[in-house]
């Protein structure tokens, strides 16, 4: 029997939607531009750093910055003053090699622990790379399906999440030698045809609390470190200002529920050309997290879902790939480019 997750009420948790504060009510901050990393033009000068399709990043517990650059096939590590230190890769199959599909996002990921090794999901040759904190190649493990993102928890346990047809649950975990441990994460869609409807993003705490946001959905969960459910709360749509509701308005005409899923395939009907992706990733930093809105908005959440801060910056180009917060900055990724913004006071 098929059960459409959205409206279960479970044992662990009720949906809930946020009636403590309206989104409407958010002390509103914008973000101030400090620091673009990537060349901005068509020509760059001989030394400008030329990023190429960078999809994910990350900060060890120096405040450093790590880059996957997928088109170039390489991670890079910058210094707390975005000077360049280290890289690694190049295109192969062996130790150290990379095969990422530029401008494809679940092509690659990175997260690093809080020792400095890197993990790095290098999914099209079907494995997760680990290196340590001087970019040293020191082991690998073979993932048996397609993955699109990876973080690390408090135990040290690899998370890898998929929302592929072939799974039944959103995130699997793996001890550093590979070994598959659980799994967890319930999805909101069971219908295979529709697997797509299922993409979310996640995001591990110091205290390896898991957070998930759903791109199609105005939906986040909390998971504790045993990866049991604490709470899956719903956005209230009508609350949110203006200019956010609407991202969700191609969504609302449609009335896009997942009994339309259940009963509809989902490449074939092609939803994610009609609306998008409402919600572009999320990240925890501290005791807070949050959630970036397509295209130009983050919402601040405090570890229990209590809203607390709406942040703007200014509309980029192209829409972001994904996005890093680390002490007052954020890191916003696109196609060539990493823009960094700090809160505006």
């Amino acid at each position: 029997m098929r059960i459409v997750r959205y409206f279960t009420i479970i044992s662990l948790s009720i949906l809930l939607i946020f009636a403590h504060k309206s989104f409407s009510q958010l002390e509103e901050t914008d973000l101030e531009l400090v620091k673009i990393l990537g060349s901005t033009t068509e020509d760059p000068a001989e030394n400008e750093l030329i990023l190429h399709w960078p999809i994910s990043l990350d900060f060890d517990s120096e405040n450093n910055l790590h880059v996957l650059d997928s088109g170039n096939q390489r991670v890079l590590k910058f210094d707390q003053n975005y000077n360049l230190e280290l890289g690694t890769g190049r295109e192969g199959q062996g130790p150290g090699e990379f095969k990422f599909r530029a401008g494809i996002t679940n092509s690659g990921s990175l997260a690093i622990d809080n020792t400095g090794k890197i993990y790095v999901l290098d999914n099209i040759n079907s494995r997760v790379q680990i290196f340590d904190s001087q970019m040293n190649f020191l082991t690998s493990f073979r993932v048996p399906w397609t993955v699109d993102g990876i973080d690390v928890d408090s135990n040290k346990r690899i998370l890898l999440s998929t929302f592929g047809s072939k799974t039944e649950k959103l995130i699997f975990v793996f001890d550093v030698e590979g070994n598959y441990v659980t799994s967890f994460a319930d999805k909101i869609v069971m219908n295979k045809n529709a697997s797509g409807a299922n993409q979310m993003n996640f995001s591990v705490n110091n205290h390896g609390e898991i957070f998930i946001a759903f791109n199609f959905w105005p939906i986040i969960r909390k998971y504790n470190s045993n990866y049991e459910l604490v709470w899956e709360k719903e956005i209230d749509l009508k609350s949110l200002p203006a200019r956010l509701k609407s991202v969700f308005r191609d969504m609302n005409k449609k009335n896009l529920s997942p009994n339309y899923f259940e009963s509809h395939d989902f490449l074939n009907k092609d939803i994610l050309g009609k609306f998008g992706p409402c919600i572009l990733g999320v990240k925890t930093f501290n005791e807070k997290f949050y959630v970036l809105f397509n295209p130009n908005n983050f919402i601040e959440f405090d570890k229990d879902g209590m809203p607390l801060k709406l942040l703007r910056y200014p509309k980029l180009y192209a829409s972001p790939w994904c996005f890093g917060v680390n002490n007052n900055n954020f890191y916003i990724v696109q196609e060539s480019e990493v823009y960094i913004y700090r809160r505006a006071y």
